[in-house]
Parts: C-alpha cells; structure tokens; sequence
C-alpha cells in the first residue's frame, strides 16, 4: 500500500445496460438459523432497462431464467424454501413470512453456493463483470450481512434482502484533490513491507527471528535531485539513494529491525529529508501484527506405572511469540490392543484437578519470553489390562484477553 501526500484521484466510468449490475449484498454467517439454510447473495439492477441475465455467472455458478427488471434487487439463497433435509429452516423460513412457499415481494431464486468469511464473489457474463472480495474484518459476523451503499462502499447492518439504498449515480464524477505548498522540498510518496489486505501497513514478525522491514521514500526537489543531502529514517539510519524517478524525484531505499518480540501494535516512523536549505519530514503509522507462538519442553512422556496408581509430570512452555497468551488444554484416550484408558484419567492442576474429558481453559496471561509450568497428572484405574497404551494431550494458546 502507498501513501500519496499530494494526489489528483479522476474516476472515468464507462457506461453500458450490463454495468449496472451490482452484487449489493452478502450474507455469509447468519446467527439463529445455520449457514448451509441462510446464506444469501443479493443482485440490483441500477440501470434504466430490463437485464437479460441467462447464462451469467455467479459465484461460478450459472443463472437460468432470470430477467432482472431497472430498479430491482434479487436474492440468490443456498436454501430458498426448506427441502427434504431433516430440519425445517431455510432462507423463507427465517427471512420471509415462513408459510413455506415464496411470495415476498422481490424476486429469489436457490443457487448453490457456500461462502465464506474470507471470499471473493464474481458476477459475470464474460464481458462486464462486477466482483467483491472481503474479510472478517468488514464485518458481517454474529447476524449482520455486507451491504453495499455505493460502488465503492459497504457497510455491515442488519440484513435486509431484497431492499436497500444501494445507487452508483453518486460516482459519475471527478474527484480533485489538491494540497499545495509553498515548499521546494516534498516526501511525496511513502511505501513499507506490507503483508496485509487490511487498509494501511502492517507487518507480520518472523519465528524466532528478528524481522527486516523495507522502506522506499519518494523525494521531489524542484531545485533538482543533485540539492538532496540525506534521507533518513528517524532514530533508525538513513535511506540509500537507489534510482532517479525523474528529473525532480528521487528514490531512496533501506530498511530496518523490529524484535521479533517486540510488543504488537501501532508504530509511527517519521522520515526525514534534507537539501542546502531545507528539511522536511512527514510520519507513517504501521501495524505490528500479534504472533502466537510457543514451544514445549517435552514431546513424549515413556512411564511405567502400575494399575491403581498414578504419576505427576511438569510441563514447561515458552511463549516465544509477542502477544500474551493463555492456554486451551484437552486429551485423547489411551489406547492399546488390549483396551482403552478415558481421558477422564488425565487432569491438569488450575487450582484443583481438572480432568480432559472436558476441555481445560487457563488463564494464564503468559507475557512473551517467559516460560510457565503445568502439572499434568496421569491414573490407571485398577481395573485397566495390562499392555502399552498410547494417546495425546493437545495444548493450544489463545491471546490473553487479560
């Protein structure tokens, strides 16, 4: 991603009938009915005519009989009216008046797609296509749908299939931008190490390594690039000259260290750029991005133990990510050829023993670099035959919520 500190942004739309077909709305983790009855996918037609859509494509999946009138949403449910499955949800069931045929007031039809929270949607008919890729973090969890206002803008609401406010006229513009300055030295462009779709800049650590970040710093000088003296990167060394992107602008290129544990969160670099009379700086925010990651002491445990008795052992775990973390603890049964041992007999100490046939939550806030002990004990009931039983205790960490 880039940041542009002076920008002229034009926005040239090309109309025609089929471009004004829109994917406006997406239901991909409905809450109180499951997501193989729920999930939906809403189309509108915000042109002045009738669109003939047999043969496009949705989702890689093909439409048949669809014509989609100007001004009119549509609904493509995964299950439009309940089928011959076991339960009786489905989209008419839980979105419309539940009286088991369709007859709301917009058109749907049943198309068999599966979304995910993570997905890109494509509508096409191999000429115009309009596509929509988003994740988790646009929302649209615990109920709510992704709703289009504009062609450039969603929003997360209440969902609302078959209706909206959906309208492209609001983008049939020129957009100018301008900032000027009285000032013959400019940054005028910033770009970093980015490892994200998310907006802004954000940097994943390494495992067990220090991470090397990339920065590439534009600098005009309307004196000329022969008047740049030094580029640098506050309080972490300066930038090397790398190549002349014109006669005025100039790149320059280095990089920097963050810790592999250092604390995730949001940095600020300023970057400084001098010539014989001036200096300017401008600052950059980016997101260090939280690692789990931790290590055992010990893979294997080889005992030997007696029917009626039972062992204790230490676990030692190393948290050598850069967020806290707590732990998720639960077992497997025993087994050997001659019988089994319930996970009931494997129990971790939080204060008292905890036995796994349940899973065991510790809130252990574990800060990175440190190591912390979990006793774990082992019982043999007095009835259990004798023979070599093998099993696991899984161990997973969580961010500390603490």
């Amino acid at each position: 991603m880039e940041k542009w500190i002076l920008g002229i942004l034009v926005l040239l739309l090309i109309g025609e009938a089929s471009a004004n077909v829109y994917i406006t709305e997406i239901m991909h983790s409905p809450a109180g009915i499951a997501d193989s009855e729920g999930e939906y996918i809403e189309i509108y037609n915000d042109g002045s005519s009738s669109v003939n859509l047999d043969s496009w494509e949705l989702k890689n999946k093909t439409l048949s009989n669809v014509t989609l009138n100007s001004k009119e949403y549509m609904i493509f449910a995964r299950e439009l009216i309940d089928g011959t499955d076991t339960d009786l949800e489905s989209f008419e069931q839980f979105f419309g008046n539940n009286n088991g045929i369709f007859d709301e007031g917009y058109q749907a039809q049943q198309l068999s797609i599966s979304l995910k929270t993570e997905d890109t949607i494509v509508l096409t008919n191999g000429v115009y296509s309009d596509s929509v890729t988003y994740n988790s973090s646009f929302g649209g969890l615990d109920g709510n749908s992704l709703q289009r206002i504009s062609v450039d803008n969603w929003i997360e609401n209440l969902p609302t299939p078959g209706n909206g406010s959906f309208s492209s006229a609001d983008n049939n513009f020129i957009e100018i931008n301008l900032n000027v300055e009285n000032r013959i030295l400019r940054i005028i462009k910033i770009n970093m190490t980015d490892e994200s779709i998310d907006e802004g800049f954000q940097v994943m650590p390494e495992y067990n390594s220090d991470k090397i970040v990339e920065v590439e710093v534009f600098v005009e000088d309307s004196d000329g690039i022969s008047d740049i003296t030094n580029v640098e990167i506050s309080g972490k060394g300066n930038l090397s000259f790398d190549r002349n992107e014109s006669e005025n602008i100039a790149v320059f290129k280095g990089n920097f260290v963050m810790k592999n544990l250092e604390e995730s969160g949001t940095y600020t670099l300023e970057i400084i750029a001098s010539d014989c009379c001036d200096f300017v700086n401008e600052t950059l925010e980016f997101e260090y991005l939280g690692m789990i990651a931790t290590e055992l002491n010990v893979s294997t445990f080889d005992e030997s133990i007696g029917r009626g008795e039972s062992i204790e052992r230490n676990i030692g775990i190393l948290n050598k990510g850069n967020v806290a973390v707590d732990f998720e603890i639960y077992g497997e049964d025993l087994t050997s050829e001659n019988g089994s041992i319930g996970k009931e007999y494997i129990e971790i100490y939080d204060e008292k023993w905890n036995a796994l046939n349940e899973k065991v939550f510790l809130n252990s806030n574990l800060m990175p670099n440190d190591e912390e002990q979990i006793l774990m004990r082992m019982s043999i009931p007095i009835d259990a035959r004798v023979g070599k039983y093998s099993g696991r205790v899984i161990i997973n960490a969580l961010e500390s919520k603490q």
